[in-house]
């Protein structure tokens, strides 16, 4: 079972750890994805996300299926990505996979990450106290 979620507001870990967690999985890993306050030695005030919920979730659903596809014995992927402005310290992107095993979860874990900063990279604009980027 996959749980997707786009939204705009803060992302609480815990409620994808409590989505993932069953007696079925004995392995869940929860990767979060936070805002650095700088890139390149350059100071970040804000990430904006910028993109239709309905596209967002359909990229990270196509996501959760590579996955399945990949790895058969994972129980359940989650994603919550948060739209909007976010704070430099504060999580864009929460992605959790169960499985019975940990052998699975932590290669499809980087595999999960690496494909949606394939996706979302058009997505994200930095800004500073100079601009957008």
């Amino acid at each position: 079972m996959d749980h997707v979620r786009v939204t705009h507001n803060p992302i609480d870990p815990h409620e994808l750890t409590d989505l993932l967690t069953e007696p079925q999985s004995g392995a869940v890993v929860v990767y979060l994805g936070v805002v650095r306050d700088e890139e390149a030695g350059k100071p970040i005030e804000h990430l904006r996300f910028m993109v239709q919920p309905d596209m967002a979730k359909k990229e990270l659903v196509n996501i959760c299926q590579e996955i399945r596809t990949r790895w058969a014995t994972i129980r359940k992927v989650g994603f919550i990505l948060r739209l909007g402005q976010i704070k430099a310290g504060e999580p864009m992107v929460a992605i959790g996979i169960a499985a019975p095993h940990r052998a699975e979860v932590f290669p499809a874990l980087a595999f999960a990450v690496d494909r949606l900063k394939e996706v979302d990279s058009a997505w994200e604009k930095e800004v500073s106290e100079k601009g957008e980027k």
